[in-house]
């Protein structure tokens, strides 16, 4: 007995017979020899249609010789379906006309005696159907591997660039079906401004059979850009050019190709950034477009007060204000201070279980804080939240804390500089602004001195840098200055107040009060001093004459124009900084009338402005006008003005400071000009919308007069009339003063007004009250109201008084409790049935209420006393 496991098992065999039972026997036997029966018919017709269906790898047709027919059907099988075939019969073989037979071997078998017989013969069959089969398990292999491949591969018609063929991964990239893939053309995978480049290419490289690869963007069905590369070559299939592509999703490439790139940049750029807020809203900005997230805050440690919010993008002011009211959940500020991140959906979830509703009515879907360290301390955190995405993608997370990390290196490196130039700058302000003269001697060399020391020595600073302290000495001081330098060689560091003179540049006597103590300079001792001239107690003459010159000397160092003039307006003095912000000379410009530096309009309110002062002995410390320069170009300058006494205090002039304003006058009013612009824009961009929304209105109004019937008409008129509540918003606005409120009493007076008139005669008999109130919302509160009013005054309209009966509508609207607004509609009618709700409505119209309340966040109820009564109530900023 031959057993089943030498069997092959992808043999399937069609029985053809023209006895009942033979056929059965026979399909028993083949069946114990491991072959699957595919099928038994019992004519040649039969055995055409299954061999159609079962496709069978071989087919036995068993006979009795009585129907020649089935020789012919066996022809058609074998010549139609290329299927070898066997005969098993009982008759005498001789008896067999070979004529009926097609010119190839078949086998007959007679009446088998053993199986090995018959197995032989099937065998054998089955070994010339080889190749077939072999053919098929390799387009199987190729299908299931083109079908499985992990990239997207796609076939196109050279001729029509339809696609014809494409496997699952193409399904997944494109995010569409494959019957809405074959068929379109392959234009459609991008986007339409691409369409001529892509066309282009296809077209050149379809002539040539040489494999090419580029780089590509795909649009999927949701819209999204999908970035790839593409491996294409043509080949023959079917007698048609097609053009394979084998396409690679590289998104996640490029994205971390420029998330690299975003490091790198945002590194190199916090290296050169000294300003703070601008470090962290580059920090900020860099995040947003990393992660796609829509708005961001960053928070810094400030010591017992906690953590401040110092920069944010994206929030409104009103979230920022309530946020800073909640405490960040426990479990969030444990995780934070181990220098965990924390990414939660939504934002409710990161603060204390109390009342952050305010915070919920945000709407984030997902939120993150990256914690900000330092040498592993907590210094901050960087905060991002969207409302596009369910939860932070996980792509960017690593890129966000690294942007985190490196902001937080740039934050102590900037506070450090800045720490150390107040520092600088305060010791320097001290130094250089000083009273008295400060010097480092060393060695007896000199080897700093301030200000001071330069207006008291008459020397410049390089010149007394490269001095030595015994030049700037009288010969008769000489000696004391020189044994005290030797006492403080031997180690004496106690403060030494001495009295010496002065000689300065121009060979005058000075007389000196110092104090010097000696301290570390360059690694080696010197002798820090401070020194006072004290020359006016020594001579009373020469002390006003320095000081005279001190005096001089500052006017001459500072930025600003200072002058003197006269009660008649002649300059007496003035600082080189006036001359050369006038274009003047000294020499031009010292003795000349004021009036000749101003227009002649001018000149009234200048005469007023010192009059003024004059009178009432009150300095003005800041009086604006326009002079003018020798070349004839105008400055806007602020001058401040104050009286000249004299030693007995009488008035004798004025004085003041001259400062350039010119580039700040320019700024200001380049941004009135900007702030005019923009109103003229906005209030176009209304118009403009209210203008379009009537085009539509009218159309819509053109069209139901081609409506069958009143229902149709009816719903024109109801969508006429929603988008007229829509313009009548725009249009307040842009008549209104401030763009962006509008005012309500007007609004809904003309809105309500329209919809009672256009009702006809049952508008006439319906009483309409109004208390709305001095009430103005912005365009985000006032558009949804209007719809809603829409909707439940029309619907009071038609339905509240169905016999045309009188009635009478109310309208309420109030401010019940800080922002918190009530907006009452009521009727005295028959009253809503009460099986309609807002929770389930069945019209379009409560449908639209229930959609526009909750966009205003608004609780609605509805009453049914007397008549009824809606009302919502909802938060409102005027």
């Amino acid at each position: 007995m031959v057993t089943k496991d030498r069997v092959r098992p992808l043999a399937r065999i069609l029985i053809v017979k023209d006895g009942v039972t033979r056929g059965q026997n026979l399909a028993a036997t083949i069946r114990d020899l491991g072959y699957e029966i595919v099928g038994v018919a019992n004519s040649s017709e039969e055995a055409l249609n299954k061999a159609e269906v079962c496709k069978p790898d071989l087919v036995i047709v068993d006979i009795m010789l009585k129907d020649r027919g089935l020789f012919n059907g066996s022809r058609q099988i074998e010549s139609l379906l290329d299927l070898p075939v066997i005969f098993v019969e009982s008759a005498r073989i001789e008896d067999l006309n070979p004529n009926n037979l097609i010119k190839r071997e078949w086998r007959i078998v007679g009446v088998p005696s053993e199986l090995k017989e018959l197995q032989s013969a099937i065998e054998s069959s089955l070994g010339k159907g080889r190749p077939r089969a072999r053919l098929e398990d390799s387009e199987n292999a190729f299908r299931l591997a083109f079908e499985n491949a992990a990239d997207a591969i796609l076939w196109a018609d050279v001729e029509t660039g339809l696609i014809v063929r494409c496997n699952r991964a193409a399904e997944i990239l494109l995010e569409k079906p494959r019957d809405r893939i074959i068929g379109s053309h392959h234009l459609t995978l991008h986007s339409g401004e691409m369409w001529d480049y892509y066309r282009h290419g296809f077209k050149n490289h379809s002539t040539t059979d040489t494999p090419y690869q580029l780089e590509a963007e795909l649009l999927t069905d949701s819209g999204k850009t999908v970035f790839v590369n593409i491996r294409a070559s043509v080949t023959e299939i079917g007698g048609r050019r097609i053009m394979q592509g084998i396409f690679r999703d590289t998104t996640q490439r490029r994205i971390n190709e420029e998330v690299i790139r975003w490091q790198r940049d945002i590194s190199q750029a916090l290296c050169s950034i000294s300003d703070l807020k601008k470090a962290l809203e580059l920090c900020m900005d860099t995040a947003l477009q990393v992660s796609g997230m829509d708005a961001a805050e960053f928070y810094l440690f400030n010591g017992d007060s906690g953590f401040e919010l110092v920069a944010h993008v994206g929030f409104s002011g009103q979230f920022i204000r309530d946020v800073s009211k909640v405490a960040l959940d426990p479990d969030a500020t444990k995780t934070l201070a181990t220098g965990q991140s924390v990414y939660c959906c939504g934002s409710s979830e990161l603060f204390n279980s109390g009342d952050n509703s305010a915070i919920q009515n945000q709407g984030f879907q997902a939120t993150a804080v990256i914690p900000v360290l330092h040498e592993g301390n907590l210094i901050g955190t960087l905060n991002l939240g969207s409302w596009k995405f369910d939860e932070v993608p996980i792509q960017t997370r690593y890129a966000i804390e690294t942007i985190a990390a490196q902001v937080g290196s740039a934050i102590a490196r900037i506070k450090a500089e800045q720490a150390f130039k107040e520092s600088e700058d305060k010791y320097r302000l001290v130094v250089e602004n000083a009273a008295e003269a400060i010097l480092v001697v060393q060695n007896g060399l000199i080897k700093f001195v301030n200000r001071r020391c330069v207006e008291i020595s008459g020397y410049s600073e390089q010149e007394l840098l490269s001095m030595g302290l015994a030049e700037l000495m009288h010969p008769d001081d000489l000696e004391m200055m020189t044994q005290l330098h030797l006492e403080r060689m031997q180690g004496d560091n106690s403060p030494h107040n001495l009295t010496f003179r002065l000689v300065d540049r121009s060979g005058n006597l000075k007389w000196m009060e110092s104090l010097s103590v000696m301290v570390s300079w360059c690694g080696g001792r010197a002798a820090l001093g401070m020194v006072i001239d004290i020359t006016d107690r020594k001579k009373a003459e020469e002390a006003l004459r320095e000081s005279e010159e001190k005096y001089r000397r500052i006017l001459e160092t500072i930025a600003d124009g200072y002058y003197e003039v006269d009660p008649d307006g002649t300059l007496t003095l003035i600082n080189d900084s006036l001359c050369e912000m006038l274009s003047y000379s000294r020499e031009e410009l010292q003795g000349m009338n004021f009036r000749r530096l101003v227009d002649t309009e001018a000149v009234e309110r200048i005469y007023v402005a010192f009059n003024e002062v004059f009178k009432t002995a009150r300095p003005n410390p800041a009086f604006m006008y326009k002079v003018y320069r020798k070349d004839g170009e105008q400055l806007d300058v602020s001058v401040s003005i104050s009286l000249i006494r004299d030693r007995m205090g009488h008035r004798r002039g004025f004085r003041g400071i001259f400062r350039d304003v010119s580039d700040r006058k320019r700024a200001e009013e380049r941004l009135v000009e900007s702030l005019k612009e923009k109103d003229v824009l906005l209030r176009e961009v209304h118009h403009r919308v209210k203008n379009n929304l009537a085009i539509v209105n009218s159309l819509l109004g053109i069209q139901a007069r081609y409506a069958r019937d009143d229902f149709h008409q009816e719903m024109f008129r109801e969508a006429q009339d929603r988008i007229r509540a829509m313009a009548m918003a725009h249009e307040k606005l842009y008549r209104s003063e401030n763009l962006d409120r509008v005012r309500i009493g007007q609004y809904v007076g003309v809105l309500v007004d329209h919809l009672v008139t256009a009702a006809g005669r049952i508008g006439n008999r319906i009483e309409l009250n109004k208390d709305v109130g001095d009430l103005a919302f912005g365009l985000e509160t006032a558009g949804p109201m209007g719809f809603i009013l829409t909707e439940l005054v029309s619907n009071c309209v038609k339905h509240a008084f169905p016999k045309g009966g009188g009635g009478r509508i109310d309208i309420r609207l109030r401010r019940i409790d800080g922002e918190v607004v009530e907006l009452l509609v009521s009727d005295n009618g028959i009253g809503l049935p009460a099986d309609i709700s807002f929770s389930s409505p069945k019209s379009l119209g409560l449908n639209l209420v229930r959609i526009f309340a909750r966009q205003l966040g608004a609780k609605l109820e509805i009453i049914r006393d007397r008549g009824t009564e809606i009302k919502l109530t909802f938060a409102a900023r005027s």
